[in-house]
């Protein structure tokens, strides 16, 4: 029903309408509308722009395993939106999406490593993210990994100290919180771990 209204099935889109019958679902428990709601809460999408509710709907989601909710929550949480700051919970629920195989949770996890937040600084542990991100096609795998490689060369050449792979320049967010993107779905089916049953894949993003 909800979907229905979401596409402009039975007549004009109605965004309002399909948030109510998507807060039917999420309220009895539905993991994929919980994630629904949470996201039109963040984009406005036929409810006013509400970022705490958006972190409470997505946090009851990624409990039940919804693998792009726990990617979201962790963004929010890192950016301190609709929440207070959290970047060790952050680590938490980007690591839950990445072992679900979110690439881009998969590049958040390993620019943890990469530069120290949070963690001891290895290089190892984020090279291996990475490579999973890069197995997956993610753009910013390849320099993050190239970038790894020139350290790691640089400290058997110079017997150098470890240090962080990967400086954040000022200004540049990339390295803050993992070139951290908010999925927005269209949802034409997605389960409650994530998968998209219709193999669409992800629609529009919002940073």
């Amino acid at each position: 029903m909800a979907r229905n209204h979401l596409a402009g099935i039975w007549g004009p889109r109605d965004e309002a309408a399909a948030a109510a019958w998507f807060r039917r679902a999420a309220e009895a428990g539905h993991a994929g509308a919980q994630f629904q709601l949470a996201t039109m809460y963040c984009t406005a999408a036929g409810v006013p722009k509400d970022l705490d509710a958006a972190v409470a709907w997505y946090r009851r989601a990624a409990e039940q395993g919804e693998r792009i909710a726990q990617y979201n929550l962790a963004v929010m949480l890192v950016r301190g939106d609709g929440v207070e700051p959290d970047p060790e919970e952050a680590l938490n629920w980007y690591r839950k999406a990445a072992e679900q195989g979110v690439p881009e949770a998969q590049i958040a996890l390993g620019d943890f490593y990469a530069t120290g937040r949070g963690v001891a600084v290895d290089c190892d542990e984020a090279r291996r993210w990475f490579d999973k991100a890069a197995g997956q096609g993610h753009e910013g795998a390849a320099a993050r990994l190239a970038a790894l490689a020139r350290l790691q060369a640089q400290q058997v050449q110079g017997q150098q100290p470890a240090k962080p792979a990967l400086r954040p320049q000022p200004g540049d967010r990339r390295a803050h919180d993992g070139a951290a993107t908010l999925y927005a779905y269209s949802y034409p089916g997605t389960s409650q771990t994530g998968r998209n049953d219709s193999e669409s894949g992800a629609g529009a993003r919002h940073g």
